[in-house]
């Protein structure tokens, strides 16, 4: 009985010593920021994960291009993830800033919306500003359209401020604000009737509706060419010295692998 507990208690302690190991080779790589990659990063995470298996790569939710550099700036993230450029005093920090896809502004509808598959840019000022709140009056069934805005600063929102004709001057907006990327795709999802815009990136896997605009379709050639000019840049930033873990991330986006992922969701960038 002494010699089986003997060994019982051995194989526990090598077991332990071992996991303990295990535990103290194991990295998190946390990267904080903007919910228009949310879901792309997710995926290219699960992929490096398989790769780097001493990697845990954490994406948690948004919390906006600014707040992913604040998490990074004081030491709560490894990496941002940004939709945009990043300001002049972002720049001051001397802050490393990596392009790795381009995401087309889409307008989507959800999928009880029938009759409509395009849309021009003086009909979203319309919708917008409640001149057209009917699908009837787009060529769909006769009911009233909900829609989902961001707020103002919001990544995809000033992208259709510089590219829509009028849409920066509409005074009020109609429609529900929502403070979040993941938020709005969620409203989209799940009520009947709505329309709004998220990048492309967040739509991938939904069954919403993705409509063109001026009969221009959100395609890859086409946002290369310029034809489709609704896009927000997709950046990761991280500061000028890296961690071993922060630079084989970074080394990992422009990958066969990365790229191929990159794909389903955006548009790569060379």
């Amino acid at each position: 009985m002494k010699t089986k507990m003997f060994w019982s208690v051995l194989v526990l302690a090598v077991f332990l010593i071992f996991s303990g190991q295990g535990a103290a080779l194991s990295e998190t790589l946390t990267i904080a920021g903007t919910g228009d990659s949310q879901i792309l990063l997710r995926a290219l995470a699960e992929k490096f994960e398989a790769e780097y298996p001493q990697v845990d790569v954490m994406v948690p939710d948004s919390v906006g291009s600014g707040g992913g550099i604040k998490a990074m700036m004081q030491g709560r993230s490894n990496l941002a993830r940004v939709a945009r450029g990043l300001t002049p005093e972002e720049s001051s920090h001397e802050l490393h800033y990596t392009l790795f896809a381009q995401s087309p502004v889409v307008f989507v509808v959800h999928p009880s919306v029938t009759g409509v598959e395009n849309i021009s840019y003086a009909q979203i000022v319309s919708i917008y500003s409640g001149q057209i709140n009917n699908w009837q009056q787009l060529g769909g069934q006769d009911k009233k359209i909900y829609v989902v805005n961001r707020e103002p600063g919001d990544s995809s929102r000033t992208i259709l401020d510089q590219g829509i004709p009028g849409f920066k001057y509409i005074e009020p907006f109609v429609g529900k604000v929502f403070y979040s990327t993941p938020e709005a795709m969620e409203a989209l999802v799940k009520y009947p009737d709505t329309i709004g815009y998220l990048p492309l990136a967040m739509v991938t896997g939904t069954k919403l509706r993705v409509l063109s605009i001026a009969h221009v379709e959100p395609t890859p050639q086409a946002v290369v060419t310029g034809a489709y000019p609704l896009s927000v840049p997709l950046a990761l930033v991280s500061k000028k010295v890296r961690t071993d873990s922060e630079q084989k991330f970074l080394d990992f986006l422009p990958t066969t692998a990365a790229q191929e992922i990159i794909a389903e969701f955006a548009v790569g960038v060379p």
